[in-house]
């Protein structure tokens, strides 16, 4: 977790997460199958708030997803909420994401 953002045009409080995924095929782009990237998403703290806002990735997990390179934040993104499979080719090891600034979990 990278902390608690808001959006501009907005009043809604989302937590900010990275993390690094690893290429195990690669559709179209010039990424190469074994290589790392890193991306971010981020998560409406406000759990009543309604909507489908965000595409997660948790730990241990296989999914497709496509994914877009920003170049303001140089990390990659996920285009729109329905960026990734639904259903994953491996179950995550968890499908808890940290609270707090600064925690970090790993897959097993």
């Amino acid at each position: 977790c990278l902390g608690e953002t808001k959006v501009s045009d907005c009043d809604v409080k989302f937590r900010r997460y990275q993390a690094t995924l690893e290429i195990m095929k690669c559709w179209k782009g010039t990424e190469v199958i074994g290589q790392r990237v890193l991306v971010e998403w981020r998560i409406p703290v406000n759990a009543q708030l309604q909507g489908h806002w965000s595409v997660p990735y948790y730990p241990g997990e296989i999914v497709a997803t496509h994914l877009k390179w920003n170049t303001e934040n140089r990390v990659y993104g996920t285009t729109w909420w329905n960026g990734r499979a639904e259903t994953p080719v491996r179950a995550a090891d968890t499908d808890r994401l940290p609270e707090v600034a600064g925690q970090t979990v790993c897959a097993k």
